[in-house]
């Protein structure tokens, strides 16, 4: 079967190369051609452009970082007619309405949609670890069990399109909070002359405490080790101004939020938008909280 990732950022370049692995032929592009030379040298297909990338495609991966991205890069005179015939995954953050938004577009096209949602890191993706939450028509959806199958230790499917935004949106929400609250409890730590690994057991063992957000960051901050991000400050910055949004549209309150959202964006104004997001830290200070 012949794939196509558009978007190799972290997320695009895990799914990738789980396929790769599975025996697909994959095509890949993405918009910074640098970022897909190492999918190449895996096997890979680079593509000039995206048209061609998707060309002959049976499964199509989107893996962009927001619905203005996949508009802007598919949805464009030179590549739109491309999608006829196509069978569309999104992997796009993006909220329900412009989820459904999206797949309107493509189904004019002659395309067909469907939404996944991943719970897990690119790394447990690339491991095979990482689950998934998918959503769209049956009769869509039905095509991708092998190739999701390929990508993902577990596939759950939520039912109408848009679900499974609802799904990540809510999560993402969650997430935001305990980043934050993990960092916190770091600096806390650190203010006091504790040792931060002492709250490693809880995070790691007791239910009631258990973080694994917590225990990626106590790793990252206790290294100092911000590179080779899972995923950078810039593109959590930008999340929160989706989450924002997405609590607005359902009326809770947003003042909360507004903190995390504020942690994140001083990280971006400080340097830090291209290290992984639990670089955070490093802009939580006495005099700043």
């Amino acid at each position: 079967m012949r794939a196509a990732v558009v978007g190799t950022g972290v997320m695009g370049s895990a799914v990738c190369l789980r396929l790769l692995r599975a025996g697909y032929q994959v095509s890949v592009y993405n918009r910074t051609p640098g970022k897909a030379a190492e999918l190449g040298a895996a096997g890979a297909k680079v593509a000039a452009t995206a048209a061609e990338a998707i060309d002959g495609a049976d499964a199509v991966v989107v893996a962009l970082l927001d619905a203005g991205a996949f508009r802007a890069t598919l949805l464009g005179p030179e590549v739109a007619p491309a999608l006829a015939g196509r069978r569309v995954a999104s992997v796009t953050a993006a909220t329900p309405d412009d989820m459904r938004a999206l797949a309107a577009a493509v189904r004019a096209h002659g395309g067909t949609f469907v939404e996944v949602s991943v719970a897990g890191t690119p790394e447990m993706v690339e491991q095979g670890k990482a689950q998934a939450f998918v959503a769209g028509e049956p009769a869509d959806l039905a095509p991708w069990s092998e190739p999701l199958r390929a990508c993902f230790a577990r596939v759950h499917d939520v039912g109408a399109l848009g679900n499974a935004s609802e799904v990540e949106n809510a999560c993402i929400l969650g997430a935001l909070f305990t980043v934050v609250g993990a960092v916190y409890t770091l600096r806390a730590l650190e203010g006091r002359g504790v040792p931060q690994q002492a709250v490693a057991a809880l995070w790691e063992n007791d239910p009631f405490h258990a973080n694994g957000v917590g225990m990626y960051v106590l790793g990252r901050v206790g290294a100092r080790s911000y590179d080779a991000p899972a995923a950078t400050v810039a593109t959590i910055a930008a999340t929160c101004e989706m989450s924002a949004a997405y609590l607005a549209s359902l009326r809770l309150p947003v003042e909360p939020f507004e903190a995390v959202r504020g942690v994140f964006s001083r990280a971006v104004e400080r340097g830090f938008a291209d290290k992984d997001f639990s670089a955070v830290y490093e802009v939580i200070s006495p005099g700043e909280a």
